[in-house]
């Protein structure tokens, strides 16, 4: 399969903001929060751009986002 790297023209820039939450002694809420954006290299990757046969699209940026919710019980 044809993988896809960045290069040493591309950069990613990510920011987490996780935080637990203690709701009773033995259970805790989690939520996660997060935002990624990539700054590929246009000359690069612009012949991938409207190729047919490449998974997914390259764009100047793209942003990915991640938000989570979820429960520990421990005992």
């Amino acid at each position: 399969a044809d993988r896809i790297y960045l290069t040493d023209e591309d950069s990613v820039f990510e920011v987490n903001f996780d935080h637990q939450y203690k709701i009773y002694e033995n259970l805790t809420a989690v939520l996660e929060l997060g935002w990624l954006r990539l700054d590929s290299d246009k000359a690069t990757w612009s012949r991938y751009k409207n190729d047919p046969n490449r998974v997914g699209k390259f764009h100047e940026h793209d942003d990915a986002w991640k938000a989570q919710i979820s429960f520990r019980y421990s005992f």
